[in-house]
């Protein structure tokens, strides 16, 4: 038995697939790497929109807690202007008698 020296080996798979079977997984995988890619800019997108309304809250915090000093003083000044009123009518009330001085 004599074997024919002509024939050698090459590294080839098994299986070829045809030349359009190739084609079609090559857009299938652009097609995959291209959906990931824009999910990913979806996702980079949403993480600004929250990091800017992130620092709008912070901003709103500091700007309640502005309001509430404000209020909180302007019902310290109302109890002081009441107060002074009270005093003011009371010594109007006092027949000749000494007004309270503030």
């Amino acid at each position: 038995m004599q074997l024919d020296r002509s024939f050698e080996f090459v590294d080839t798979p098994p299986f070829s697939p045809p030349v359009s079977l190739e084609k079609e997984e090559t857009r299938q995988e652009r097609r995959e790497v291209i959906k990931r890619l824009q999910e990913g800019v979806f996702l980079v997108e949403k993480l600004r929109e929250v990091e800017v309304l992130d620092e709008r809250l912070r901003e709103v915090k500091v700007l309640e807690e502005r309001l509430q000093e404000v209020d909180e003083l302007e019902e310290r000044i109302q109890e002081e202007v009441e107060a002074r009123q009270q005093r003011e009518e009371g010594g109007v009330e006092q027949e000749g008698g000494s007004r309270e001085e503030v």
